[in-house]
């Protein structure tokens, strides 16, 4: 582990198993002296880089804290093959607004590419009950104990023939509270719920209007903003007590979708350090043969990367939390654009609500 401000590292690919695609990801720490620049920076860190073959350089602001307390960015994907390849890196570290900053390297490192799916996770229960007989499966015993009371927090009528089809009906939820919150269960059998925008954003500084898609009766479409707040609470019977819940937007993005391609900083009191997260996928270049190199793929698997939903609209994790012993759960948090040339903001963005699910 070396201490520089910019450098240039050889990669070797000898070891990497054939026929698999990698991640080339830099590690490394920032290096500060004053803790609380540190405490605002978070992991809003960019670098610039290029093959020794390139002209111009790449500028990736995609990084991502590991539970250790290191940074990992992506610099590119590369499928390995049977041949021995070696890339000479040339890479500047750099700090957004900030342009003298050193880290300390703990190394470049390969990891295999995940495959992505846009599917909702808590929907794939309806290919497991297409493998399996129905009449072998006890629908009551897969059900919540408590599933006769959500029902009657239904803000319309539910009608079912069956356990089956009644247990379908709670893994894809209604509306309840006349219409303005959603229930479903988890895979889990626990509570998952999703709150509308009117719940949690500034009234007065949103453009609200009705849209078709939407499960709610207004959805928020953004001025022109730079940052934004989010703060809610949720009451003890709408969440399963003690359970670990993720956080997520639903979104729509703005037709120009460059106003936000950029990182966007979270600003939250449960986290130490702001993290970065987006509402567009970010996108590395692939090192190829000359016809591809530069060519852009989405990043995969990722957290604080957004996916697009089964229902079409768009999601991203914001945070995970955890109800305490009667349920309750509450959270406070910023997003703020961080586009380098102070020209990003979040105007035509569109927001449905909040979701939590357990984990």
């Amino acid at each position: 582990m070396c201490t520089y401000n910019g450098f240039k590292v050889k990669v070797f690919t000898r070891f990497l198993t054939p026929h698999v695609t990698y991640t080339i990801n830099i590690v490394f720490k920032i290096n500060f002296q004053n803790y609380e620049v540190q405490k605002g920076i978070g992991t809003c860190v960019s670098c610039s880089y290029k093959l020794d073959d390139d002209s111009h350089y790449l500028y990736s602001s995609n990084a991502n804290m590991r539970e250790d307390g290191w940074l990992v960015i992506p610099l590119y994907q590369f499928t390995s093959n049977q041949k021995t390849h070696n890339f000479n890196i040339t890479i500047f570290p750099l700090l957004l607004n900030w342009h003298s900053t050193q880290c300390s390297v703990e190394g470049i490192e390969f990891r295999p590419v995940e495959d992505e799916t846009h599917e909702d996770p808590e929907h794939k229960y309806t290919k497991g009950m297409q493998t399996t007989s129905n009449s072998r499966i006890n629908w009551e015993k897969k059900m919540p104990a408590e599933y006769t009371d959500l029902i009657k927090w239904s803000t319309y009528s539910i009608q079912w023939t069956t356990k089956n089809e009644l247990y379908s009906i709670l893994r894809k939820g209604f509306l309840i509270d006349k219409g303005e919150k959603w229930l479903s269960i988890g895979k889990s059998m626990k509570k998952r719920f999703m709150i509308p925008a009117t719940e949690f954003l500034q009234k007065g500084k949103w453009i609200w209007k009705s849209q078709p898609e939407s499960r709610f009766k207004q959805v928020a479409e953004s001025r022109d903003m730079d940052e934004f707040r989010v703060a809610f609470e949720i009451k003890s019977k709408l969440l399963s007590p003690q359970t670990t819940y993720s956080c997520h937007l639903i979104y729509k993005p703005p037709e120009n979708h460059s106003l936000i391609e950029g990182p966007i900083a979270l600003f939250n009191q449960s986290l130490q350090f702001p993290r970065s997260i987006y509402f567009i996928v970010p996108h590395i270049a692939i090192i190829g043969d000359q016809t591809s190199r530069g060519e852009l793929n989405p990043s995969r698997k990722i957290k604080g990367h957004p996916k697009v939903r089964k229902d079409g609209w768009m999601e991203v994790e914001l945070w995970e939390d955890t109800t305490d012993t009667i349920g309750t759960i509450g959270a406070e948090c910023t997003l703020n654009g961080m586009d380098i040339d102070g020209e990003y903001n979040f105007a035509g963005l569109v927001i449905q609500g909040i979701e939590l699910r357990p984990l």
